[in-house]
């Protein structure tokens, strides 16, 4: 499975639809900064996996993942169900490490910041969600 940028197909979209949080002020354990989620999805058309990896950028490091976090909209039962009966795939459901991903001093804390905000708006949910049907039906 390659995992390719969201920006990649859909610059201008990314570009307009990318969530940036700002923080002015240090706060929640991480220092003031605009903190990009950038988004990347498998890009195999037959692939069903319905859920997205968000690298964490900091506008002061720009390109250098600070967080790389796995989030599953999905329940639980469907990814066990996914992956065959694997009782191990239910991790994937919510938010989680990307566990091969190097992680930096700041994860923890912005991985709260990330939680906070999928569960505060639904609509950033459903727009991770359209993004992902875009990366699978690029002529749509």
């Amino acid at each position: 499975m390659e995992i390719i940028p969201f920006w990649q197909r859909f610059p201008k979209v990314a570009e307009a639809e990318t969530r940036v949080i700002k923080l002015p002020q240090a706060t929640m354990d991480l220092p003031a900064d605009e903190y990009a989620l950038v988004e990347f999805y498998c890009n195999k058309p037959k692939c069903d996996c319905r859920k997205v990896i968000l690298q964490v950028w900091s506008k002061q490091k720009p390109g250098v993942s600070l967080a790389t976090l796995n989030f599953g909209w999905e329940s639980g039962d469907f990814y066990v169900r996914w992956l065959h009966g694997d009782e191990s795939a239910r991790i994937l459901s919510g938010l989680s490490f990307e566990p091969i991903s190097p992680q930096s001093p700041l994860c923890r804390p912005l991985m709260a910041l990330v939680e906070w905000v999928l569960l505060e708006d639904p609509a950033y949910v459903d727009r991770l969600k359209r993004h992902y049907q875009m990366m699978k039906n690029p002529a749509n």
